[in-house]
């Protein structure tokens, strides 16, 4: 883990790894209604917004919902440099430390 500032505006003082696995583009996400909402429960909007556990079998049936769709991981990756670029631009001349 680096402790170098990423950001100047100290939201995010560290970099953590992480790795994606599988990425959807927008028209690939799958609808919050049916089965996922389902599993989410009455109340799915506040259990998304707390980030509450969604555990098994009801955690397996999301992944599912997202696994079952075109993967677009490669497609991100490739445009990555590009993405940051364009996020750095929207943030600003000075957003990034260093």
């Amino acid at each position: 883990m680096s402790r170098e500032k990423v950001w100047d505006n100290g939201l995010f003082p560290h970099r953590l790894p992480i790795k994606f696995t599988h990425i959807l583009s927008v028209p690939d996400r799958p609808s919050i209604l049916g089965e996922v909402r389902d599993v989410l429960g009455p109340r799915y909007g506040w259990r998304i917004l707390t980030q509450q556990l969604l555990e098994s079998p009801n955690a397996d049936k999301v992944a599912r919902a997202i696994v079952l769709k075109p993967n677009a991981l490669l497609a991100f990756q490739k445009s990555l440099a590009k993405r940051l670029e364009e996020a750095r631009v929207k943030r600003g001349p000075d957003s990034l430390v260093g």
